[in-house]
């Protein structure tokens, strides 16, 4: 049926849905924003609460091997003074040394270790610092701004909503209630056609009905259903 205003009134209509869909998208990631932001926080504040816990368990092992020198230390003074004194097994008390030295040693590297380790662990909490006071910083900051984001947004849907209730309006009933009918099947009800195909399936379109559109016969198309709309002149 020839009725050429009937398509870019549908072109128009798949326009407005279409971008109904976007800003219903940034809508939702807009209102999400402060959430990420407060979640981004609560990450940062258990980070530094890790790193935290792994400088104290640095500082505990620290103290455990500070007291273990310590009494090898004394166990090696000890032998030492009986030595010196000509007292007990003097092969035994320098068995005694020598372990103590080892023992020293060892816990010595460690301890240096340790140490490396702190200066690792130190750098790790001035950074975990920092993130969590930008992160907590920027939580009011990032609310304030979807706030702000969310009214331009759902202003821009109004007036698009509005626009496409117009555009709806002026179709003959039943036209618009297949569009709705099929935009709930498919997506969309409109598909453009572009270099003899339509965009939506891929499926050609037979050149005579190419032609038919172009002159503004309305015409499915033969693989997804959709109405099919040439390129449009704007204006």
């Amino acid at each position: 049926m020839p009725i050429s205003p009937m398509l870019p009134i549908l072109d128009a209509l798949a326009e407005h849905d279409q971008e109904l869909l976007r800003l219903d998208r940034a809508i939702e990631a807009a209102r999400s924003k402060p959430g990420a932001a407060r979640t981004a926080a609560a990450t940062a504040e258990a980070s530094l609460s890790a790193v935290r816990a792994r400088l104290e368990a640095n500082r505990t092992a620290t103290r455990g091997l500070e007291k273990q020198i310590a009494e090898h230390r004394a166990r090696k003074a000890t032998a030492v003074r009986a030595l010196e004194q000509g007292l007990g097994n003097p092969d035994a008390a320098g068995r005694q040394i020598a372990t103590a030295d080892a023992a020293i040693d060892d816990a010595e590297t460690k301890q240096l270790e340790l140490m490396e380790d702190a200066d690792q662990i130190a750098r790790a909490l001035a950074a975990a610092e920092r993130a969590l006071a930008e992160s907590t910083a920027a939580v009011p900051t990032v609310t304030a701004a979807a706030a702000a984001e969310l009214v331009t947004l759902r202003a821009a849907r109004e007036a698009t909503a509005t626009h496409r209730a117009s555009a709806a309006a002026s179709l003959p009933a039943e036209v618009r209630e297949k569009y709705d009918l099929m935009r709930a099947r498919r997506g969309t009800s409109v598909s453009r056609i572009e270099s003899g195909i339509c965009r939506a399936c891929r499926m050609a379109v037979a050149p005579q009905q190419e032609v038919e559109i172009a002159s503004g016969l309305v015409h499915t198309c033969r693989g997804c259903g959709r109405w099919l709309v040439p390129v449009l002149p704007k204006g």
